[in-house]
Order: structure tokens, then C-alpha cells, then sequence
């Protein structure tokens, strides 16, 4: 207590109510929640409080303006959702463009190695010998300017020791960097181009495995769907 110029006694004015009410001892004092609270957080050094809508002046909101503001807050999420999706479709679109255009670039240099024989003949033969898993004597067919690389290529003693047993002929009909493998009834026809599109198909796969994964992943609903592609909703 104060006193006056005139002497008179003046109680000390009373501080004002602070929203955020520090808790120094928090164990006394049940606190909600956040997670199961409609109410404003407030954060201090000691400890957390929860403030009511009450407490600040906000508890005669009119039910109206509290139901038009949770409509304004399920539209701003379904447009963050919206967003969302777009970005995931546009990622997507991305993706198997750089797809479209690694393939394009590999079979560019595919073609020209092949017209400047830098190519691998040797290999594609083993790798068509592979996929027949073939157990008597074959007979492989292949452009006369890939069978010309093909005598260079088993002046090595380790890839003539793999072809040995196989009798290679020259067959004007077959294109460059394409091999047509015979035994028996058997019949295989390979080219590098087409292993360049079992490479694309293969790529695709995975893209689309990935996409729907991250589509799942954190949608509203829960439910996997594929996006349209852009040409189709223009």
C-alpha cells in the first residue's frame, strides 16, 4: 500500500490477468492435451497452458460464423490436396519424359556405334544364346558387315572359347545389329534396338510402381488412384 501527497491510502493496482499462465509446478494442474484440444496453445519458458476460447474473448462466437469458418478451413484443405495432386501428377509427367528422352539418347548412340562397328556382336549372340538355354548345335545368322566385326572381336582367345561351338553365317536379309539364332525348331530373333526397348518397358514399370506408391502414401482418402494425363483433361 501507497500513500498519497494528501495522505490518503491508495491500494496497490492489481496486475492484469496475463493469457498465458505460467505453470510452475505443471504437475499440480491438469493440462489438456493438444491433441484432443480445441483450445489456443500458448507457449512460455516453464511450461504450457491451454487457453479456452472463453478466456479470450471469443466465447459468444455466433454458431453461424463458427460453422462458415470451419467451411472456409475444409475448402482450404481440399485445395491443398488439389495442389497436391497436381504436384504429383506434374512429377510424374517429368519423370517419364526423362524417360522418353534417356531412350531416345540410348538409341541414338546404339545406332551409331553399330554404323561404326563399336558394337558389342559377340555379346548380343551370348546374350540370345542365354534366353534359349539351348543344348545342341545352333546356327547363327547375322548381317555380312556384323559377321566381318564379329571374326575381329574372336581374334580374342576368350570369346572365340564362348562361340566355338557356334557356326555363324552371313545372311544379307537381317539388319545391322540384329541376330537370328537357330537350333533346331528354335528359332530366336534379337537386335539391339529391341533390348533398348525391353530396357524402356522395364524403366516404365518402376516409374509406375514409385507413382503409386507416393500416391498412397499421404492421400486424405487413403485409396490409390492414377492421376489423367494432362492431354486428356486440356
Amino acid at each position: 500500500m501507497t500513500t498519497t501527497a494528501t495522505g490518503t491510502a491508495v491500494a496497490p493496482r492489481a496486475k492484469s490477468a496475463s493469457v498465458a499462465t505460467v505453470i510452475a509446478n505443471p504437475i499440480d494442474r491438469a493440462v489438456t492435451p493438444l491433441s484432443r484440444s480445441s483450445a489456443v496453445p500458448v507457449l512460455s519458458n516453464a511450461a504450457q497452458a491451454v487457453v479456452t476460447a472463453a478466456e479470450v474473448g471469443l466465447g459468444g462466437v455466433d454458431p453461424e460464423e463458427m460453422s462458415r469458418l470451419k467451411g472456409l478451413l475444409a475448402d482450404a484443405a481440399e485445395a491443398v490436396q488439389e495442389l497436391q495432386a497436381q504436384h504429383r501428377q506434374s512429377l510424374g509427367e517429368m519423370q517419364e519424359v526423362a524417360v522418353e528422352l534417356a531412350t531416345a539418347a540410348a538409341s541414338w548412340l546404339v545406332g551409331y556405334a553399330i554404323e561404326r562397328d563399336m558394337f558389342a556382336v559377340d555379346d548380343l549372340i551370348l546374350k540370345a544364346l542365354e534366353h534359349l538355354e539351348l543344348n545342341q548345335s545352333v546356327k547363327v545368322r547375322l548381317n555380312p558387315a556384323d559377321h566381318r566385326l564379329l571374326q575381329t572381336l574372336l581374334s580374342d582367345p576368350a570369346s572365340r572359347k564362348q562361340l566355338d561351338q557356334v557356326a555363324c553365317e552371313r545372311d544379307e536379309s537381317i539388319l545391322r545389329g540384329s541376330v537370328r539364332v537357330e537350333s533346331g525348331r528354335r528359332i530366336l530373333l534379337t537386335d539391339m534396338h529391341s533390348r533398348l526397348e525391353e530396357i524402356r518397358r522395364t524403366w516404365m514399370e518402376k516409374l509406375d510402381d514409385t507413382q503409386i506408391e507416393r500416391r498412397g502414401d499421404g492421400t486424405a482418402s487413403g485409396t490409390l488412384r492414377r492421376f489423367p494425363e494432362r492431354r486428356e483433361t486440356a
